[in-house]
């Protein structure tokens, strides 16, 4: 039977039971489609075609989906409009499940979403099918796009299907992921007998086919299309096929991974389909493509023979025309049809006068493209390229004919051409120079950017004008984003006069203040870097990251500090590839996270041709490092090519790694030593730099022979900074009466090298300055010291320069004075954060420490040194402290640690993150040796690689009666303990992990290590626990977890000697993948020769928050371990360590479940079955799993709810009633 969406609620609520499932609701117009939302889950047919007259919205969302049946009876529905770029799951059905959709043509549709977008719809799973669908139009989206469905699989289980359908779209992503038929498929999915007739445009790193774009992992069956597009464009990596390229082919684009398992068999391709490369537009040779890939080659009149898909193919005649005079097409369709689209290329956000825009027009039927203009007079067009001449409104109309395929098209582009403003005054007026990359701009006013979301203008080709203006606070932090800097490529002619004054920039490749890249013979002159900070990961500089095209940079000023994560940083420049250096000045500093080159005026030159020049050039760098390659040069690293050096100078103060730089002739990568008396004087700059004095460089009203010079333009007050200052907590000066300490105070240097003294300006009794005001010694002037204590000193600039500028920090410090053979009492967060002045001592605490008031704290050591002393904490705990790193290795709250000692203390509500993409080696101890006992850990780690909650690295580590209970993430190498074990390895006893335990990428994952990741060494851990989930996923292709360690060596040669005994693991806990003694330890390397390995014993969770099985290990519950009566968290705790339950509760991974605190409604899972309780009526129920992929929803009918949970594990419960929200987190055993 039949109904209509009209029927009475009383009537829909009559057809329960058997009767439902045979219930077919007719839709006939628009509204009724609409109406499908509502009731996603029915059967619906069309009875005719369908014109849409409003925006859309898809039908199903991820919590909601579209599980029923929808049959169009062969009818069309046209006027599909979808434009919400920012939106997931975007087209006719937004989310699919299960169903069933057939025989319906969705024609000239125009479809805009962010992921899974597909004209059609955005995702498929759960066993849907999708059979004879045509679509014709344009889809557009960044990820998993597809011209009949965005992405297929992912979640769910059953065997995905989209068979005989048809498109001739324009399939268009703007970064990753695209085909003509899917975009994207994981899991189990057929595609089959499908034809794509469109064109698909990947602009980005990403898998291009024409059936389907990418498969991950599981298997993928793609039998029997036919893939004829016209044209297609995207990623052309190198052959052989790997998993790290993208490709681009007519039938499939690629692999991620080992474990997508991709079946192709006779797939065949139009002979003369062209495949153009995103980057270079160069049209790709097909000759020696993978031909299951790329299908096999036909031409035009073979792939129209009736005889090939009737015969050889085996289509359905009842459901395709095949024949016809072209390419067969469903029964739906009747030639000629709306099947043409016109690509054009994006239209600039503004346009002005002398706006070009070039549309690149082309149909995806191959058809020849006119282009007219309403009024010639506003614009013209001349060999594609439309030049806008005044302002005005023009059309510009863009045609095919017709012919006996496909109807004509018409595309209109309307375009509001406006007198541009090329003056800039505001934060605001900043954005013309985006949205005009080819105009000329003049600053007529400083921009104060504070606040305000600045983004990188990608590309600039006109010209700046800075006329002495300053552009102040401008920050953008993106350690994925390369030439991160104010303009990203320029390939204009000049810019000018411009400051940057305390400009914040973190970036990947070519971060800089000014410009990523320099790719044109432009000029870059007068510009001043002040006080600012740049960090990349490679050519971080403070003008550009890279000189290129024949650039020239001149006459630029730049104080600021530059680092790098990893590879190359200069003062001025990172590298020179094509280009010139004359003329500039640094004195900053240069800072290298790993070993690399660090230059004073470029770090390194990469121009093979011998093009390039660095000419009259000064390095007042005050210190380069820590990690400074060897090779560094003050000027300029050649890496042994040809360049043109002349005339450029490094001071003989500065510092590389520790030690005075090695100088040499003028002429060298070195330059020659010039004196700090030299670089406050004109005349050497007139007469041995060169500089010119009249027009561009100057010094302020008698402040020559007191600072260096600035440029012409620039204004006082100009900002005052330090460096080589004390670390903001000070120094540490140890006293003996032989020996006292001292400091040297000779080397701080403020930002322009201006004359400065140091005063005393109390604590005399603790420490002196010497006559000369450079030196500082431990006691008072008779040299004693009565008891420890704090003398206070501070740094001031000459006071006739102190007008011209403006502080930007506090100038004084302190210096701490104590016996070092007195343990160190710390009673105070401000006296915690002077551990970092001297590792070597012993601390004691003396009261909890609660760090959560303390600002500018980022940990001890994580920029060289170590902690070799010991900290007592004398049952107290230290809380309260988020650490965050963007780049680097071994960091932590003890970056570094050698030989420490920890014991009894706590460790608690902590977060160090250093980013899944930024720092390595991350744990509360970055890496290290240390002996641990009677101490607890309680906190949150993220990380790149080697991440644990207690330490990212264990080298040497000897932990006992401790316990860890938090959340530890990363990209690779994760452990709830350690990330991975070093050369001298670790001992574990007596110890408990009940740490969640999450790798985002790929790699190993264990309850205690991560991995073993060094030969010839030694781990042990006996008489110790494992409670807390771990899991590895992601798209890399080595996914590995286990209860304790997750392997012994990425090889298969086992890399420690392991003793492995007394060890007991929790049965319910969720491990993902689950065990497989060939990948798992300890089935795959179970130890080298010596070890003795122990299985575990498995204890389900309710046993394991009982005594018993702890004291069966031996634990000591009468003076180290106790249990907490009545608490939420229920695993043994320290007894001379106290934690609150509160603070326990918060962060713990076994327990049954966490709550939020309005006890109305009660969330229960066990067998498979979730049940919440205390619901009201009309409430609604969301069910997700950790990945935050909805499973379940419901909407209450009462007081209680119950759903069916797909499988074991852990899963969160969204209950929203009368606009409040009720979350839980449940485990279902």
């Amino acid at each position: 039977m039949s109904t209509k969406i009209g029927k009475t609620l009383a009537m829909a609520l009559c057809l329960t039971g058997p009767f439902s499932a045979f219930a077919l609701t007719e839709i006939s117009n628009e509204a009724e489609l609409k109406a499908i939302a509502s009731n996603p889950g029915e059967d619906y047919i069309l009875t005719q075609d369908i014109n849409l007259t409003d925006e859309w919205t898809p039908v199903g969302t991820d919590t909601n989906p579209f599980t029923g049946s929808f049959d169009g009876k062969g009818h069309t529905i046209t006027g599909l409009k979808i434009n919400h770029a920012d939106n997931d799951y975007m087209g006719f059905f937004g989310f699919v499940k299960g169903a069933t959709i057939t025989d319906v043509a969705i024609i000239g549709a125009d479809v805009k979403g962010h992921n899974k977008v597909g004209i059609l719809a955005g995702r498929i799973c759960d066993g849907a099918t999708v059979s004879y669908v045509a679509t014709t139009g344009y889809v557009y989206g960044r990820d998993h796009v597809g011209g009949v469905v965005g992405d297929m699989g992912e979640t769910g289980s059953g065997t995905n299907t989209i068979t005989d359908c048809m498109s001739t779209a324009c399939v268009y992503t703007y970064q990753t992921q695209v085909g003509g038929i899917c975009g994207w498929a994981k899991g189990t999915n057929n595609l089959t007998n499908n034809l794509f007739a469109g064109s698909t445009y990947c602009n980005g790193f990403g898998d291009n086919g024409g059936i389907l774009g990418m498969a991950e992992d599981g298997k993928t069956t793609i039998v029997g299309n036919v893939s004829v597009p016209y044209r297609m464009v995207g990623s052309n990596s190198g052959y052989p096929l790997s998993y790290d390229g993208r490709y681009t082919h007519c039938i499939f684009g690629g692999r991620l991974n080992a474990n997508s398992n991709v079946e192709l068999t006779g797939n065949y391709r139009l002979r003369g389909t062209e495949i153009y490369d995103y980057v270079t537009g160069a049209l790709k040779d097909q000759s020696n493509l993978d031909e299951a890939y790329n299908g096999i080659a036909k031409d035009g009149a073979e792939l129209q023979d009736a005889d090939f898909y009737t015969y050889e193919l085996g289509w359905d005649e009842s459901k395709w025309n095949i024949g016809a005079g072209w390419y067969p097409v469903l029964k739906s369709i009747s030639l000629p049809f709306d099947g043409d689209y016109i690509y054009t290329a994006p239209v600039p956000g503004e346009i002005h006068p002398e706006t070009t825009y070039t549309p690149r027009a082309y149909s995806v039927m191959g058809k020849e493209v006119t282009i007219s203009l309403s009024d010639p007079t506003l614009a013209t067009l001349e060999d594609g390229v439309i030049t806008f001449n005044t302002p005005g409104t023009l059309v510009v109309t863009l045609t095919t004919p017709a012919d006996n395929v496909t109807e004509a098209v018409s595309k209109k582009l309307v375009f509001n051409i406006t007198k541009l403003n090329t003056q800039i005054a505001t934060a605001a007026d900043i954005e013309n120079i985006r949205n005009n990359p080819d105009a000329d701009f003049v600053f007529i006013a400083d921009i104060d950017m504070e606040g305000i979301n600045f983004t990188p203008i990608d590309n600039f080709k006109g010209s700046i004008d800075g006329q002495g203006h300053v552009i102040k606070n401008l920050r953008y932090v993106n350690t994925g984003k390369n030439e991160a800097a104010f303009i990203g490529n320029f390939s204009g002619s000049y810019i000018k006069d411009l400051g940057f004054v305390n400009a914040y920039f973190v970036g990947n490749a070519n971060t800089a203040a000014l410009a990523g890249k320099l790719t044109s013979a432009c000029t870059i002159s007068g510009i001043a870097v002040l006080d600012s900070y740049i960090q990349g990961r490679d050519h971080s500089a403070s003008i550009t990251g890279d000189v290129g095209g024949g650039a020239t940079v001149k006459d630029c000023l730049s104080n600021s500090v530059i680092e790098t994560r990893e590879k190359q940083c200069g003062g001025i420049a990172g590298v020179i590839s094509n280009g010139n250096v004359l003329n500039c000045i640094f004195s900053g500093t240069g800072k290298a996270n790993a070993k690399t080159k660090v230059g004073g005026i470029v770090a390194l030159l990469d121009d093979q041709n011998g093009r390039s020049s660095v000419k009259n050039c000064l390095a007042a760098t005050v210190t380069a490092g820590p990690q400074a390659d060897p090779f560094t040069a003050n000027i300029i690293y050649k890496s042994g090519r040809a360049l043109t050096l002349e005339n450029n100078y490094a001071t003989d103060y500065t510092v590389r790694n520790g030690k005075p730089v090695e100088t040499s002739t003028p002429d060298t990568e070195n330059g020659a030593a010039v004196t700090i008396d030299q670089i406050r004087s004109q005349a050497w700059y007139t007469d041995v730099l060169g500089l010119d004095f009249e027009n561009t460089w100057k010094f302020f009203p008698g402040a020559e022979g007191k600072m260096l010079p600035v440029l012409k333009w620039m204004n006082a007050p100009l900002p005052l900074s330090y460096f080589n200052m004390p670390d903001p907590a000070g120094v540490m000066l140890n006293y003996t009466e032989s020996n006292p300490g001292t400091y040297d105070c000779s080397a701080f240097m403020p930002s322009l090298c201006q004359a400065f003294t140091v005063a005393q300006t109390g604590g005399t009794e603790f420490a002196t300055l010497d006559g000369a005001g450079k030196t500082i010694t431990a006691g008072d002037a008779e040299g004693k010291l009565a008891k420890a204590g704090i003398a206070t000193f501070e740094v001031n600039i000459d006071e006739t320069l102190a007008p011209l500028f403006t502080p930007t920090e506090d100038s004084s410090f302190e210096v701490f004075v104590a016996n070092p053979a007195e343990v160190i009492k710390i009673s105070t967060p401000e006296e915690f954060v002077k551990i970092g002045l001297n590792g070597d001592l012993d601390y004691q605490l003396e009261a909890d420490i609660d760090l959560s008031d303390i600002t500018d704290f980022n940990g001890f050591f994580n920029d060289g040194g170590a902690f070799k002393g010991s900290l007592n904490g004398q049952g107290h705990m230290v809380k309260n402290f988020n650490l965050k790193f963007t780049g680097g290795e071994n960091k932590g709250l003890f970056g570094k640690t050698d030989g420490a000692t920890f014991e009894n203390i706590a460790f608690a509500k902590y977060t160090i993150d250093g980013g899944l993409t930024g720092a390595k080696h991350v744990g509360l101890i970055g890496q290290g040796s240390a002996t641990i006992n009677n101490t607890a850990f309680i906190g949150e780690v993220t990380g790149n690689d080697h991440v644990g909650l207690v330490a990212g690295d264990a080298d040497g580590i000897v932990i006992t009666d401790s316990y860890a209970t938090g959340k530890s993430t990363g990209n690779s190498q994760v452990g709830g303990f350690f990330g991975c074990t070093l050369q001298k390895g670790c001992t574990i006893k007596n110890c408990h992990s009940n740490v969640e335990t999450l790798i985002k990428y790929r790699g190993w994952a264990g309850g205690f290590i991560g991995l073993i990741d060094k030969s010839n060494s030694t781990v042990t851990i006996t008489n110790s626990v494992s409670t807390g989930d771990i899991s590895s996923e992601g798209s890399g292709n080595v996914h590995v977890s286990a209860p304790f360690i997750g392997g012994n060596g990425a090889g298969n040669t086992a890399n420690a000697t392991i003793s492995f005994a007394d060890n007991i693991h929790n049965t319910e806990a969720n491990i993902w993948p689950t065990y497989n003694e060939s990948v798992n330890w300890p089935g795959k390397n179970t130890t080298a020769a010596g070890g003795n390995v122990t299985e575990s014993t498995g204890h389900v969770n309710e046993h394991l928050t009982t005594q018993a099985p702890y004291e069966g290990l031996g634990w000591n519950f009468a003076d180290t371990w106790t249990m907490l009566d009545g608490a939420v968290y229920k695993y043994p705790v320290l007894a001379t360590v106290p934690v609150s339950d509160a603070i326990l509760s918060g962060t713990t991974t076994g327990i049954e479940s966490v709550r939020d605190e309005r006890p109305a409604v009660e969330v229960k899972a066990a067998g498979g079955m979730l049940v919440i309780s205390g619901t009201e009526a009309g409430a609604i129920v969301s069910v997700y799993d950790m990945r935050g992929v909805a499973v379940a929803s419901a909407t209450a009918a009462g007081t209680e709810v119950s759903l069916e949970l797909p499988s074991a594990g852990f899963y969160i419960v969204s209950v929203v009633s009368d606009g409040n929200a009720f979350t839980a987190k449940v485990i279902n055993r």
